[in-house]
């Protein structure tokens, strides 16, 4: 059978009378007011106005209207560093320094959770800021600029203005080349290296992000190498071993452009905070290469960034990596078709990413409903299941309500919250998020929704009903989940309200229906 995707195909299976059968895949879009919710979700974080959804509900067709404007909308550039957090994972809890070894930025005051998500967020926040500005994607390899808060902004040799505040587009004052996220602090300090490694890491992390070749995978086999016992015997091996040099040859020039950043103690936050233009060509010196990408020779830093912009690759991964952040999977081959007329529409538009983005979202794979019968459970994620971040911010726009503890935000961290617990990615152990329900991501929902409701009818951010229970249940349940509630399902909610409130009142009767609402699947799922 041939699993035909709007003319992309897998290779054919013949059946017993050597025929190929033919199936083509019928993609079920979702209803308009449901696929708003999705996309407002997915631009902005929060639950779209129930009068959006009244009038999708009245009229499908001005889905689109609704849909432009969320590129125009506020929130985009915060939501877009969430979305990048889960593909660059720099949002890790700890870094190679502790909290305390910083203690030289006088930071008395600054919560921890506060100042690493600062270091974590700037290459984020430049991606982010390119995307909302509807700049050449190229730019996040090839800017002179970086994007900084005051924290960062005031520790780190950047042109932070002194009354400064929130995420400034900024530049750095110690001489490093612009090559965008490559000139950021925020990168390494995630991306460390090794006085050893020499940036090899670093240049196999970027190799998967921006052109989608992935080093990690190669096979290698090391049965006839010699003994890699010492330094000298690793570095031979590295320079004529056929099965090393399969990565090597393509790594260490590159590793070699990035020695401004390089470190002679790993261990050290000013080695890692400064930049060193001294070291710039230790690299050919120590890896005994000339500096190159992919055999492109390049300038040093900034003619890294200008060539992984020119590789032909960035243009396909760009398309790729945009398309798994909405459809929430991995690509399949069965998606080649699709991703080439992505890859079109960013070329097209000059490299820019919004768009991309809009192709994106227009895509019957990123509107689907149901999972199409030709399709086997597992292979597609149409009904998906919210991060922890995704669920803070869309339980905050219904009730007004953040989860935090001692500074830390609850689902943004896994040191003191419930970030992987909840089903959300840690940058370091947990790199991709959980799809299915699992019994800790139902705790997490439970948990949250009991805090929410309540938190929400003490602050007077939901009122009980006045009058008419079944209309308030009903309307609320439909502002929050984009769907209407079945007569059945309506009188149980009823029940529930009129038996907690014949005993506790009606704020508590309130409570519990809300809780109820935000535990639900249709909610938490979108």
């Amino acid at each position: 059978m041939i699993l035909l995707l709007l003319g992309c195909a897998d290779p054919p299976v013949t059946g017993p009378d050597d025929t190929a059968e033919t199936v083509e895949i019928v993609w079920t879009e979702l209803p308009a007011p449901r696929l708003y919710r999705r996309m407002h979700l997915d631009l902005t974080g929060a639950l779209p106005p129930v009068e959006h959804l009244d009038a999708l509900d009245l009229d499908p067709s001005q889905l689109e209207p609704h849909q432009a404007a969320l590129f125009d909308d506020e929130r985009l550039e915060e939501r877009l560093v969430v979305l990048f957090g889960e593909r660059w994972l720099t949002q890790i809890d700890e870094y190679l320094f502790e909290y305390e070894e910083f203690a030289e930025y006088y930071l008395s005051g600054v919560p921890e959770y506060e100042f690493e998500r600062s270091i974590a967020n700037e290459p984020l926040h430049l991606m982010a800021r390119v995307v909302v500005e509807d700049r050449a994607w190229t730019e996040i390899v090839t800017a002179d600029t970086t994007v900084a808060n005051e924290l960062i902004g005031d520790v780190w040799p950047l042109d932070y203005p002194a009354d400064g505040t929130g995420w400034l587009e900024v530049a750095y004052t110690d001489a490093r080349p612009g090559a965008g996220i490559l000139s950021t602090n925020g990168l390494w300090f995630r991306y460390f290296t090794t006085v050893t490694n020499y940036n090899r890491g670093r240049v196999a992390m970027l190799s998967d992000q921006l052109v989608c070749e992935n080093f990690i995978a190669r096979p290698v086999d090391l049965s006839e190498a010699p003994a890699l016992t010492d330094a000298d015997s690793i570095a031979e091996a590295i320079r004529t071993v056929p099965y090393c040099q399969g990565c090597h040859s393509a790594l260490d020039p590159a590793a070699a452009a990035l020695f401004g950043f390089w470190t002679n103690n790993e261990h050290s936050v000013p080695e890692y905070e400064t930049y060193h233009p001294e070291r710039e060509t230790q690299g050919e010196a120590l890896l005994q290469v000339e500096m190159a990408w992919f055999g492109e020779p390049v300038d040093g830093l900034e003619g890294l960034g200008v060539a992984i912009a020119n590789d032909p690759r960035f243009d396909s991964c760009a398309a790729e990596n945009f398309a798994e952040m909405f459809w929430r999977r991995p690509m399949a081959n069965r998606d080649q078709a699709r991703l080439d007329e992505l890859r079109q529409v960013f070329v097209d538009a000059d490299r820019r990413a919004k768009p991309l983005i809009e192709a994106v979202l227009a895509s019957p794979e990123y509107r689907a409903g149901e999972l199409p019968e030709a399709l086997d459970e597992g292979d597609e994620v149409v009904v998906r299941q919210m991060p922890p971040q995704m669920l803070a911010s869309a339980v905050e726009s219904a009730t007004g309500f953040r989860w935090h503890h001692e500074g830390y935000d609850q689902l943004d961290n896994s040191q003191l919250g419930y970030r992987t617990l909840g089903g959300g990615v840690d940058g370091e152990f947990v790199t991709t998020s959980q799809t299915v329900p699992s019994a800790s991501q139902q705790f997490v929902v439970r948990r949250l929704a009991e805090a929410a409701a309540e938190w929400a009818v003490e602050q007077g951010e939901v009122h009980a009903p006045a009058t008419d229970v079944p209309g308030w249940i009903a309307r609320r349940y439909w502002s929050l989940t984009a769907r209407r509630l079945t007569d059945d399902d309506l009188d149980g909610l009823v029940t529930v309200y009129d038996a907690v409130a014949a005993r506790e009142g009606d704020d508590a009767a309130t409570t519990a229906v809300l809780a109820a609402i935000l535990q639900d699947p249709e909610f938490w799922t979108w």
